[in-house]
């Protein structure tokens, strides 16, 4: 499973997909923020397009936050996003299977927005007992300096996090270029 942002992340995220072997990787679900189409038009191209064995899986969730919305109407978003990710990645497909529902492996994330909501969903499910894949949480490449806010906010709240640069955050799990 894999959350993919507009613009940068997306373009990140799909290049690390490309380099899983699909063998141990398959089935691929994407999660993309409500109104994404530019990136599910992207993970579709990845994926093979009309020619693939699989259709696309995707999963769109309301968008955490928009650009320049304000700080005080942001926690309510967000709120409503990881409500709709806990229904959508946890109780819907459960109830569907009716228990039965096999877990992602793992969720990979590098930074946009909605990977914060998908982490409050996730934990919510473990909360819950509900079975969840392990977290990983990928800075992104262009932080050489600072983490993100999605990176500061998701930093223990992850399985594991990486940074690509050593100055972004000295205790780091692991530093390397991935991309």
């Amino acid at each position: 499973m894999a959350v993919l942002g507009s613009g940068g992340h997306t373009a990140e995220m799909l290049a690390i997909m490309q380099a899983l072997p699909r063998s141990d990787y398959t089935p691929r679900l994407y999660v993309v923020s409500s109104g994404d189409t530019h990136s599910l038009a992207k993970a579709r191209e990845l994926e093979g397009g009309s020619l693939a064995p699989h259709p696309l899986q995707a999963l769109e969730i309301p968008r955490a936050r928009r650009v320049r919305q304000s700080w005080f109407s942001t926690p309510f978003s967000v709120a409503w996003s990881v409500l709709c990710s806990v229904w959508c990645l946890g109780i819907m497909p459960l109830w569907r299977t009716r228990g039965q529902r096999p877990c992602a492996d793992v969720l990979l994330m590098n930074g946009p927005a909605t990977c914060v909501s998908v982490v409050g969903a996730m934990w919510i499910m473990r909360l819950l007992g509900l079975p969840t894949p392990r977290m990983l949480y990928m800075e992104s490449v262009a932080r050489v300096y600072s983490l993100s806010l999605s990176g500061k906010v998701l930093r223990y709240l992850v399985d594991e996090f990486i940074v690509q640069w050593p100055d972004a955050d000295r205790s780091a799990a692991c530093y390397g270029v991935l991309v």
